[in-house]
């Protein structure tokens, strides 16, 4: 009798354990995914962001403010902001 209490314990500790195992790697699945998603949408922005560089790289006609002069440019493209 004793015996087969402890056989049943043991049984029931190890039916818990893989219960705690399943939802750990549900939860490590669910982090993965979030994770996965906001890689995705931060390549998106970075994409983005590429191609306004890109354009802004592109673009011949610059002005230069007196609070913002454009110091990079040489001083033959440099022109007062409307």
């Amino acid at each position: 009798m004793k015996f087969d209490q402890q056989v049943l314990i043991l049984k029931k500790d190890g039916e818990a354990d893989k219960r705690l195992a399943d939802l750990r790697i549900k939860t490590l699945e669910e982090i993965i995914a979030g994770q996965a998603a906001q890689i995705a949408s931060l390549q998106k922005q970075l994409d983005q962001v590429k191609q306004q560089v890109q354009e802004i790289g592109k673009c011949t006609d610059f002005c230069v403010s007196s609070r913002s002069p454009l110091l990079f440019l040489p001083a033959s493209r440099w022109r007062a902001c409307p």
